[in-house]
């Protein structure tokens, strides 16, 4: 953009606009220090300095309430850190569950399950977030087996496409392998179902044949 507008500022001059949350997540530096971290993040890049800042104070994703912002004044709270790192941070007593376990959770989450089981509306309302995907599926097997029904496992295809010079049937990979792997956007090799559970579909492998076959 300088080269074409034959200005030697940055974007040659035009007001470019970005967005971003300094309460979320730093880059991810993969077994980087603290301070490797911090160097990769926006603020320390040479642009920063020629940068006007405007931040947003309202938190418009929550409900106008007495509750709603005390609450958004906490997150604030934590996301600048304006808490003393020598103190803990104070979860109040409307986020913590009865007991500190998967089943507690479940259960103040997702209270009747198996008399909601046919309502798609209970569903939608409610959502558990982790951090990992082993996290999701504990939960998920856990929420599953309170589920009224019987429970169903569908299987993965457990074989790979080689080459069509390779021979016939020939897998250099055993089943057990292939079962082991949990990369982003493959399916699983073990699925369980039961009627009524909802299901999200992330990708469909197979257009042609609809969303269910």
């Amino acid at each position: 953009m300088c080269d074409i507008h034959k200005k030697d500022v940055p974007f040659g001059g035009i007001t470019v606009v970005f967005g971003g949350d300094f309460c979320q997540t730093l880059p991810v530096i993969a077994k980087g220090v603290r301070q490797q971290i911090i160097s990769a993040s926006l603020c320390r890049g040479r642009l920063w300095a020629d940068v006007e800042k405007h931040y947003l104070v309202q938190n418009m994703c929550l409900e106008v309430s007495a509750d709603s912002e005390q609450h958004a004044a906490w997150l604030l709270q934590i996301g600048a850190g304006n808490i003393d790192e020598t103190q803990k941070v104070e979860i109040p007593q409307t986020m913590i569950c009865e007991n500190n376990t998967i089943d507690g959770l479940v259960d103040s989450t997702y209270p009747d399950l198996a008399q909601q089981i046919n309502n798609d509306q209970y569903f939608l309302d409610r959502t558990i977030l982790a951090c990992r995907n082993a996290d999701v599926d504990e939960i998920n097997a856990d929420i599953l087996r309170k589920c009224p029904g019987e429970e169903t496992i569908l299987r993965g295809a457990d074989s790979v496409r080689l080459e069509d010079n390779v021979q016939d049937g020939y897998q250099p990979y055993p089943i057990e392998y292939l079962n082991s792997l949990t990369a982003s956007g493959l399916p699983l090799a073990r699925l369980a179902l039961k009627p009524g559970t909802p299901v999200m579909l992330l990708r469909n492998l197979d257009p042609s044949q609809g969303l269910w076959y």
